[in-house]
């Protein structure tokens, strides 16, 4: 058992340190599910019951209003800063806070979209006055990761996070105490995502090993407080 481990790990070793480019382009998508997902996805399986009612999603590749709200959503929205995207059923710009009605979701899901909008506290703050009271916000961050060259070109690609910058961005809004943040990853797990590799090619246990220190993907669940 342990021969075949190490050896498994040797070899991904040496394809991960053999060459200046990755394995595969475009995070693995060719093969598989990007490893990034697992961690996403993860997560708002772990707070799927905060997904309800009228749920606001920014850019929805896949509709994880659909498929982590499942018969709690009576309605949900799909939103880009631009009209004609696939599956967009609103346009409005977090950035500037057009388009976006105030208090009226329950929820607002943003899953890698805070790093391509360059006024990132903006963009928090328009998403809190979209909340009702009481309403959650659940998003994700790129912490470690290559550009997105689709989205680098067609929006700009502004920053990367981490666990203490998203507490920071969170908690002056939607104030400290609101606020949860956790952050995935591992060494491992980052070179295998900056490869292309997918999934599959790794073992449970190498995935969910967390290491502070490499923060794939950073995750915050602010809640709205309820006013009197």
């Amino acid at each position: 058992m342990l021969g075949t481990a190490y050896r498994r790990l040797t070899d991904l070793r040496n394809k991960l340190l053999a060459r200046p480019v990755p394995l595969y382009p475009d995070f693995g998508f060719g093969r598989g599910w990007p490893i990034d997902r697992h961690y996403i996805e993860g997560f708002l399986k772990a707070h799927a019951a905060d997904i309800r009612g009228e749920v606001l999603e920014a850019a929805a590749q896949p509709n994880y209003t659909k498929q982590f709200g499942g018969d709690r959503v009576t309605r949900g929205h799909i939103m880009y800063p631009v009209p004609g995207l696939p599956g967009g059923t609103m346009v409005g710009n977090l950035e500037t806070g057009e388009g976006i009605p105030t208090a009226a979701y329950d929820c607002v899901l943003l899953t890698q979209v805070l790093q391509f909008i360059y006024d990132m506290p903006a963009a928090v703050a328009n998403s809190h006055r979209a909340l009702k009271d009481g309403g959650v916000m659940l998003a994700t961050f790129a912490g470690i990761s290559q550009i997105a060259k689709s989205d680098m070109n067609a929006w700009g690609e502004y920053w990367r996070i981490t666990d203490a910058g998203a507490r920071r961005l969170f908690g002056d809004v939607f104030g400290p105490a609101n606020v949860e943040v956790q952050a995935f990853g591992n060494c491992l797990a980052a070179c295998a995502f900056l490869n292309g590799m997918v999934i599959s090619d790794l073992e449970p246990a190498d995935l969910d090993y967390n290491d502070p220190e490499f923060q794939l993907i950073i995750a915050v669940r602010a809640v709205k407080r309820e006013t009197a």
